[in-house]
């Protein structure tokens, strides 16, 4: 049995008034719930343009190459603001490639994601907490 994880990749659309450290922390949580999930995050791609899909069309065309089906975004406001644009491409990525968009702020545990089970693994607390309601 093989201890590798399975690839996914991110997205996240970078304001450019955002500090660093925001942009850092959005990156760590999905890396985290990547790993829960037993994933691993091998890329992140960063849209730094407003209303541009630029490095959208790199994270589509990355998936159709590699056949990776798994895709953390930190939420669907990351794809896009607007509601008809949003679904457009959430639509691309779900049915054009079959992937899974995993939006972090719609994931169990997400309103606590900084804290970590009594051992101090955050997997320990995402399985713990996903039965809360």
């Amino acid at each position: 049995m093989s201890n590798t994880k399975s690839p996914a990749y991110g997205y996240l659309r970078v304001c450019s008034d955002a500090a660093d450290h925001e942009a850092i922390a959005l990156e760590q949580n999905m890396k985290r719930f990547a790993a829960v999930r037993g994933l691993q995050l091998t890329a992140i791609y960063h849209e730094f343009d407003s209303g541009s899909i630029d490095a959208f069309n790199e994270l589509v065309e990355v998936i159709r190459c590699t056949g990776t089906r798994d895709v953390f975004v930190p939420s669907l406001d990351h794809l896009a603001e607007n509601g008809p644009l949003q679904r457009a491409l959430l639509d691309r990525l779900e049915f054009g490639l079959s992937a899974t968009v995993h939006a972090l702020d719609e994931l169990p545990h997400h309103q606590d994601d900084t804290a970590t089970g009594s051992s101090g693994d955050p997997q320990v607390a995402a399985i713990s907490s996903a039965g809360r309601g």
